[in-house]
């Protein structure tokens, strides 16, 4: 998952080279310059060495904070030669996805270099929800789980928004047959009275026979109804998609 920089028009992601099998940090720019795309302009920040080069830990996101990269190598791992088998096989990722157990969690603070090693029991993870610097110390707020599990409930069919009430233990649910949301991204009120005064956006994609359809759903955020709706048709099949952004102008 990358992180955006509006201010610097700049995307910092992390992406592994499969031939050094070494994760990098890399920087993109969100507009062209001097004719070339934010691709041609990605330029690498940071490499980190892996602890098992031919399994790599599976990394879907990473922190920053104001003066370090935080990396959390987890024991669910993409096993390199499974996903050669599997580029001849066609089969999806998740089979080359390797899970041991017994091995511990490192979690690297770095600046261009490793700064620092943390080492916890072993636990899966998928989004790391807060990273800042207090006193010298950095702050990981990290969701996690005992193993990775979870997984089977990410299969398009098992997709739906939900709202949860942490406090009053509710929740409202949006879902209709053969459509996937994406993740639902909140947009707040410009002067709100309270947490949830806004709307709900999501992209969707549809499922059998309707693989080329595409949409965009517009919640109210207190009560989930449907404010609005776009659809469309695209020439080809859409993937589909877990993550969405939004920004309020374009730049």
């Amino acid at each position: 998952m990358p992180y955006s920089r509006p201010h610097a028009l700049t995307v910092l992601s992390l992406a592994c080279n499969h031939q050094s099998r070494q994760p990098h940090a890399i920087s993109f720019r969100l507009s062209e310059s001097k004719g070339l795309s934010s691709f041609e302009q990605a330029t690498i920040v940071a490499t980190i060495p892996v602890r098992w080069p031919l399994h790599p830990s599976y990394m879907h996101t990473f922190g920053i904070t104001d003066h370090y990269f935080v990396v959390v190598e987890q024991p669910l791992t993409v096993s390199v030669p499974s996903m050669i088998k599997n580029q001849v096989t066609n089969s999806p990722l998740i089979e080359s996805l390797r899970w041991y157990k017994d091995e511990q969690v490192s979690i690297r603070r770095k600046d261009g270099k490793i700064h620092k090693t943390f080492v916890a029991e072993a636990f899966f993870y998928l989004h790391i929800i807060n990273q800042y610097e207090e006193e010298n110390n950095i702050i990981l707020d990290i969701c996690t789980y005992r193993d990775p599990s979870m997984l089977d409930c990410m299969y398009a069919e098992s997709l739906k928004l939900i709202k949860v009430d942490t406090v009053n233990k509710t929740w409202k649910t949006w879902n209709e047959k053969n459509i996937f949301p994406s993740e639902p991204i909140f947009v707040p009120a410009p002067e709100p009275k309270s947490e949830d005064d806004g709307v709900i956006l999501s992209s969707l994609v549809w499922g059998k026979g309707l693989e080329n359809k595409v949409g965009v759903i517009i919640l109210d955020a207190i009560t989930w109804k449907e404010l609005a709706r776009a659809e469309f048709t695209t020439p080809s099949a859409v993937p589909k998609c877990l993550h969405g952004w939004f920004t309020p102008k374009i730049f």
